[in-house]
């Protein structure tokens, strides 16, 4: 299986470029926020073989966004409110958009 590097790229870009449109400081009881039982956990690892958990909890129906909480965030009780559209769009991408489409052997670039 051949891996769409585009596809990748575009999609780490844009977990990277993730922003907080708030932040909710030594946090006690992370179950309110859905964090106990995430809804979707996302784990990158680096080259250099340490890793970042990125845990996803509730929606918050009021404001918008979804509560996350990260590996480092964890250890101090933060968490973050974030947009949405990272968990009902970006996150919820099918892992075989990631594969790159077959070339037709007949068929020829220009």
């Amino acid at each position: 299986m051949e891996i769409d590097t585009e596809e990748v790229e575009s999609f780490l870009t844009t977990m990277s470029e993730m922003d907080a449109d708030s932040v909710i400081e030594d946090a006690e009881d992370t179950q309110q926020y859905g964090l106990d039982d995430p809804s979707q956990i996302f784990t990158v690892e680096f080259s250099d073989g340490s890793t970042q958990t990125y845990e996803f909890g509730t929606e918050n129906d009021m404001v918008g966004g979804y509560y996350l909480q990260t590996t480092d965030s964890a250890q101090d009780g933060t968490v973050y409110l974030i947009s949405s559209s990272i968990v009902t769009s970006t996150l919820s991408t099918e892992p075989e958009s990631f594969q790159a489409e077959e070339e037709d052997e007949g068929s020829v670039s220009e």
